[in-house]
């Protein structure tokens, strides 16, 4: 019991807020059942990490909690990710990822937030694919997507004035008489304008296989009468029926037939094809034919059917074949652009290449140039010290020792001024070509030269300005020296400088 009221007297509380409100809070990877915002009561004094969790974010912090002491923290919580492989077939369709392009390469791991994401899929020629998949944290979602192919249809399309141009889905396609054998199965509009006519448009449904013809017939415009088009072979597109309102009995039997097969539903099927064939034989009685009309017109329409199927049979062999045909094209065209793009990336990486040799080259012939004017500058200084060194006396007749000490100390500190002259005239074209450089590589944006204006300032102003300075001290000390021996050098006391800045009394006689 006293171990409980000591641990009770020690505890402390932890105020956790963060930016996402809600969000579980668990102390040192446990859960406390608290939410943010919300105090975690009875933690142990120590340093402790809060974890926020919540959907699709989490944040992590450390503090210290000390006894009887309300920590408080804000924890901020990011969100979480996963990734999604898309392994679409065919290989070369174009995926989507939220109505955005795919980020990444297809069947490759990509990096997503989790979460409810859609995934389309698309190629030429076959059905889209779409499909949604809820994405948690840390989670791998492997994902084969594989498309159908669309089907195929022919139309045959005629129109009247002759000389009308006809579209299919908006685009011109001929005047006269136009046979598209390769049309993917799915909604399409055709239509025919011609100028001083009224424009006629119309959407149909071609289903796999079908075999439609239409035909066109524009009018005058000013005149009472619309521009039509006209089914002469109807196909089995699924919305085809509500194209033939008003059209004749065969027509929309056919019509109701073509729906049925298109949706795959035998029970359908049948049950349209009793529909049409009772409209038939009802219309058959009502004008007179009786029931052996309606028996005729049942077998009209069966080896109508029969007839069709065959020929559709046909012709989707032939579709299948322009398909394949298609593919293969797009197959050799999408190889020729790519060797054209690597050509193209080559000739690149050639002018790449010499245009850093030209640069190369740019930068030795600047050097060679600097190092010519160097050599020019640097040859006749020498010979002139030594010169003028050469020329000051050392010794003379009957003088003291002390004189001759100053005199040659004074000679010395002459000729090392000699030399002082010659390295600050070094020192100073030396940086005269180093700002030369300098300004050269700043002019052209050349890196590489710039690299070489460091070097050659490291490598010869700093060495001629230090033995600038050497030769300036040593001039100094010895006209120093020289002037102190001269000084000394007389009768009776006397008080002198030394290049040290000390003091020195004489009192013997020299």
């Amino acid at each position: 019991m006293l171990l409980l009221l000591t641990r009770l007297a020690l505890a402390a509380d932890v105020y956790v807020s963060s930016n996402v409100k809600g969000a579980q809070i668990l102390l040192n990877g446990v859960e406390t059942g608290v939410l943010t915002p919300g105090t975690v009561t009875g933690v142990a004094p120590g340093v402790v990490t809060l974890t926020v969790l919540g959907e699709c974010v989490r944040g992590e912090a450390t503090t210290a909690v000390s006894s009887g002491v309300t920590a408080r923290v804000s924890v901020t919580a990011v969100a979480q990710l996963g990734t999604i492989t898309v392994r679409p077939s065919p290989s070369q369709a174009k995926l989507t990822l939220d109505d955005r392009p795919w980020p990444g390469e297809s069947g490759a791991p990509v990096a997503v937030q989790c979460g409810e994401h859609t995934i389309a899929a698309e190629q030429s020629g076959y059905v889209p694919a779409v499909v949604t998949v809820d994405l948690h944290m840390d989670e791998d979602i492997d994902l084969p997507l594989s498309l159908s192919k669309l089907g195929m249809g022919t139309i045959d399309l005629t129109a009247q004035p002759r000389t009308a141009t006809m579209t299919l889905d908006g685009r011109p396609i001929g005047e006269d008489a136009v046979s598209l054998p390769s049309v993917f199965a799915g909604v399409h509009a055709i239509g025919a304008n011609l100028d001083g006519y009224k424009t006629a448009t119309k959407q149909i449904v071609v289903a796999d296989g079908d075999a439609q013809a239409w035909h066109i017939e524009l009018a005058r415009e000013g005149s009472k009468k619309e521009s039509a088009v006209i089914v002469v072979r109807p196909g089995r597109g699924g919305e085809l029926a509500e194209g033939l309102d008003g059209g004749t009995d065969d027509e929309l039997a056919a019509a109701s037939v073509a729906e049925a097969r298109a949706a795959g539903d035998n029970a359908a099927r049948m049950a349209a094809e009793d529909a049409a064939l009772q409209r038939r034989a009802e219309e058959a009685r009502r004008r007179g034919a009786g029931d052996a009309g309606a028996a005729a017109a049942v077998s009209r329409v069966d080896r109508a059917e029969a007839e069709r199927a065959a020929q559709e049979q046909i012709e989707r062999a032939e579709a299948e074949r322009a398909a394949q045909e298609q593919i293969e094209r797009a197959e050799a065209e999408r190889a020729a652009q790519e060797q054209i793009e690597r050509a193209e990336a080559e000739r690149a990486e050639a002018e790449q290449a010499r245009a850093a040799e030209a640069r190369r080259k740019a930068a030795l012939t600047a050097k060679a140039e600097v190092e010519a004017a160097e050599a020019a500058q640097s040859k006749p200084a020498p010979q002139r010290a030594v010169a003028k060194q050469s020329s000051t006396p050392t010794k003379g007749a009957g003088l003291k020792p002390t004189q001759v000490a100053g005199i040659t100390g004074m000679a010395l500190g002459a000729g090392t001024g000699g030399l002082t002259a010659y390295f600050y005239a070094e020192s100073s074209q030396a940086y005269r070509i180093y700002n030369a450089k300098v300004e050269s590589a700043r002019s052209q944006h050349d890196q590489q030269m710039a690299a070489g204006a460091q070097s050659y300032f490291e490598n010869f102003v700093v060495p001629r300005r230090n033995a600038l300075y050497l030769s300036g001290g040593a001039t100094g000390a010895l006209l120093v020296a020289g002037v102190v021996l001269v000084l000394v050098d007389e009768t009776g006391p006397v008080v002198a400088p030394l290049p040290g800045g000390g003091m020195l009394s004489w009192t013997g006689r020299f």
